[in-house]
């Protein structure tokens, strides 16, 4: 079977769990192609899925959903009612109306998900002064992903009939801009902090082709603070203002800890 193995991954959390995933799908005598969609440029091109029969996509959660960009993306695609899955990772409170958000859009585009996942990963705000999951994901991770890839195959070639479900979600479309719109009013932009030789790496890795070199920032409105910039400057030029009270914050808006949100386990949805 030819299998499509479609990711987003600015800081490669997403990444780790789709290599997990495609040696299992490989062992099972499966063609993976694999498209990582993280550079701005990759987005750009366009995706032949005439001769892919399923597809697995991966992406991060942000603010509850998957990023923004990414959203707008997957309406290019045409899915000719091919079986997909989907999997998230995510690092916080919880992953808001994902599912049922992705389930909608890729209902439009004609693909029929018949599975989804979700992965504990660090946290993108670690590199801020958060410490949430920091060694994640681990090798428990890495076995339910395989779990994953397998239960996904068998729904992939209809050993197993199943087509997933999600149970209802407190929140709205709304409420969830309304969430995001304000969260990104208190995470700080990376900004260059000395001279650098610009190089234009971060320009290059920008997923949202936001950084401005010379500027030394990013675009505000374009930015979606996913900090690949900061994480990848060789010069280490690039910073991020602390975030320790935002944590504080969220914890106390979500009334929950850190202690609990280290305990997450990752999960199976079929």
């Amino acid at each position: 079977m030819r299998i499509g193995l479609i990711y987003f991954s600015p800081t490669e959390n997403t990444a780790k769990i789709a290599a997990a995933i495609k040696i299992v799908l490989e062992d099972l005598n499966n063609d993976v192609e694999e498209f990582n969609v993280t550079n701005y440029s990759e987005r750009s091109k366009s995706i032949n899925l005439g001769q892919i029969e399923a597809i697995i996509f991966g992406f991060p959660n942000y603010y509850g959903r998957a990023p923004r960009l990414i959203r707008e993306w997957l309406t290019t695609l045409e899915g000719g009612e091919k079986k997909c899955s989907v999997f998230f990772t995510y690092g916080g409170v919880h992953v808001g109306i994902a599912y049922h958000n992705i389930k909608n859009i890729l209902a439009k585009q004609n693909f029929i998900l018949v599975s989804a996942a979700q992965f504990v990963a660090k946290h993108t705000y670690n590199v801020t002064g958060w410490k949430l999951n920091e060694h994640r994901p681990n090798q428990e991770d890495f076995e339910i992903a395989k779990e994953y890839a397998w239960k996904t195959y068998e729904r992939f070639i209809g050993k197993d009939s199943g087509i997933v479900s999600f149970k209802p979600t407190k929140f709205t479309e709304a409420q969830t801009d309304e969430s995001e719109n304000m969260a990104k009013s208190f995470i700080p932009l990376p900004f260059k902090e000395e001279e650098c030789s610009l190089c234009r790496i971060c320009e290059e890795l920008c997923p949202a082709n936001a950084m401005k070199v010379e500027e030394g920032k990013p675009d505000i409105n374009a930015c979606i603070r996913c900090l690949r910039c900061v994480v990848n400057c060789p010069e280490r030029v690039l910073k991020t203002n602390d975030m320790t009270s935002q944590l504080q914050l969220l914890m106390q808006v979500s009334k929950t800890t850190e202690e609990i949100i280290n305990s997450r386990k990752s999960e199976i949805f079929l």
